[in-house]
């Protein structure tokens, strides 16, 4: 299926280009992208199954606009990609929006609008206007982008001349559109099943050890590994409250300078139906079951709130780039199941999380780019030492064969597992481990 999908996207780019023509003398017009990458770490997987290296990092990209008269413009675009378990290749739409221009200082979009996130979220799909492989990694997290490509929704942005430079703002409201099946909401809905399951176990175990007539039984089913296992492939839906995203840019009378900042706010919803089973582990893959298995409701709502103060700089051939950013987040949750297991289980976390990155570029002529970066992401604020922080210094090389046609190539040193995913890494993970990645992309 995968091989058809990409099939069919290649008959579609092949059709754009032989429409660029006639497309431009209907005032259309076509852009795309096509991208193929490589990732190999060492110890852990990130992403994708990279540590045995994989090619599971396309992207086809396909955009149609039109200025409908001189205040009006309409375009969408279509995204496949496959990054791991993320995508999958299903074509989706990307963004698509009406955008109509008051006047030169003020405009509003309707339909599915790019979320202003930080400097460069709404060009992260722009792949020739960035040197490295990988946005940075301590802001721009590739399984939260299920989040924060876009709402469906609209926007009111506009531009304010002042003596010494111009204010650009944006403010966009709408729903996340948010993939059931994305590696972080399996991540976080994992975390409570597995959560679920161990006090489950606890009071199978009590429950055994109360009765006179199972109690001496406790000692032989804990021998044999007996626990509360959840069994089957889960039910799972996923929606969103309104949501927004903000942002201010001072353009500074310094050339080459700005500065700004990004406030988001997003509110999910996860549904899950789960079947769980007391099983005997007689064996690490084989379970046996001696108990009915019952079913449980999961509801969970994560919420974050993130705020990302920025800036950027260009001078001669170098552009330096830095970003702060704190992230609250707060995870409620309710288990209802039968009371002979669990009953109903409800509670919160909160967390504040902030990350940061320190970014260089040097592009030495039209052909050559060399790109340095420090990134740090801590998960809990308050515990910077443990290990759930994500440390990554990077070194990155870009080489234009053409204008449009590209090849990087890049190395991370990591620290930390704070952004490896428990569902990749089952057996556990390495603290400081490496990856080199590897992208080629064609622009039209």
């Amino acid at each position: 299926m995968r091989r058809r999908l990409g099939g069919m996207m290649a008959l579609v780019f092949a059709f754009a280009l032989s429409l660029n023509t006639v497309s431009a003398a209907d005032d259309i017009v076509i852009h795309g992208l096509v991208s193929q990458g490589f990732l190999k770490t060492t110890d852990n997987n990130y992403l994708n199954e990279s540590k045995d290296g994989s090619s599971e990092f396309n992207e086809y990209i396909l955009n149609f606009q039109k200025n409908m008269d001189d205040k009006l413009r309409v375009g969408v675009q279509l995204i496949s990609r496959d990054l791991g378990k993320e995508g999958n290749n299903n074509v989706k739409v990307d963004w698509g929006y009406g955008d109509y221009r008051v006047n030169d200082n003020f405009g509003v979009r309707l339909g599915r609008v790019k979320v202003p996130f930080g400097m460069y979220n709404q060009y992260r799909d722009i792949d020739m206007l960035r040197t490295p492989v990988l946005l940075p990694t301590s802001i721009y997290m590739e399984d939260y982008r299920t989040f924060l490509t876009a709402f469906n929704g609209g926007s009111l942005y506009g531009s304010i001349p002042l003596k010494k430079g111009s204010i650009d703002l944006e403010m966009v409201v709408g729903g996340a559109d948010i993939d059931p099946d994305a590696g972080v909401v399996k991540e976080v809905v994992g975390n409570l099943n597995r959560k679920f399951e161990a006090g489950a176990t606890a009071k199978l175990y009590g429950g055994l050890a109360a009765n006179p007539l199972t109690a001496p039984l406790v000692p032989v089913v804990k021998a044999q590994g007996a626990k509360v296992a959840h069994v089957g492939d889960p039910e799972r839906d996923t929606s969103s409250r309104i949501c927004n995203s903000s942002k201010i840019v001072w353009n500074t009378p310094v050339e080459g300078l700005k500065i700004g900042g990004t406030h988001s706010d997003v509110d999910t919803q996860t549904h899950e139906l789960m079947i769980f089973q007391p099983v005997i582990a007689k064996a690490p893959v084989n379970l046996t079951t001696f108990m009915p298995a019952f079913t449980t409701q999961v509801e969970s709502n994560l919420r974050f709130k993130v705020d990302i103060g920025s800036f950027e700089y260009n001078i001669n051939k170098f552009t330096f780039a830095g970003e702060y950013m704190a992230a609250h987040q707060t995870l409620s949750y309710t288990f209802t199941t039968t009371p002979e297991i669990a009953s109903t289980t409800s509670g919160q976390v909160s967390m504040t999380s902030v990350g940061s990155y320190l970014q260089a570029v040097y592009r030495h002529n039209d052909r050559h780019e060399w790109a340095l970066c420090r990134a740090e992401l801590f998960s809990d604020k308050n515990n910077k030492i443990s290990t759930e922080s994500h440390k990554d210094t990077s070194a990155s090389f870009r080489y234009n064969i053409t204008g449009d046609w590209s090849v990087k190539l890049e190395y991370h040193w990591f620290d930390g597992t704070g952004q490896l995913q428990y569902e990749m890494n089952p057996q556990g993970v390495e603290r400081k481990w490496n990856m080199v990645a590897f992208k080629t992309s064609y622009n039209f």
